[in-house]
């Protein structure tokens, strides 16, 4: 099986995501990257605001960011905005902060650990 690495540049360019997001007026709950089973890497983003507008409307804005960031070719596919009142959301969130596959948890006060399944984001 194929493991993805998580890589500085998909960390910088999740940052950037967000920080247009909270700058277009998007409420974030949580935030992080998280391993998804057959070991590619999926940015999750819980927000309240998609709740209110519609996932349909809060995709559409998001790719409007991904265009504008220049980021859509890399990251298109890779991102999941959910409510975060979703049970999808939640489900993943738990599942981010077990130990993962590897038996390692994830820990906001040190650097990532490439055998770690998630990434947050403060």
């Amino acid at each position: 099986m194929y493991i993805q690495v998580l890589v500085d540049e998909k960390i910088d360019a999740g940052k950037k995501i967000l920080d247009e997001l909270r700058n277009s007026g998007f409420e974030i709950e949580g935030a992080f990257w998280y391993r998804i089973p057959g070991g590619f890497w999926r940015l999750v983003i819980g927000s309240t605001t998609v709740g209110q507008i519609g996932p349909l409307e809060g995709y559409h804005r998001l790719h409007e960011i991904l265009n504008r960031l220049r980021l859509s070719d890399s990251m298109t596919g890779s991102i999941s905005l959910l409510s975060s009142s979703d049970f999808r959301y939640r489900d993943f969130l738990r599942s981010a902060q077990g130990t993962g596959q590897f038996g390692v948890s994830p820990n906001p006060y040190f650097q990532f650990n490439p055998f770690q399944d998630a990434y947050f984001y403060n």
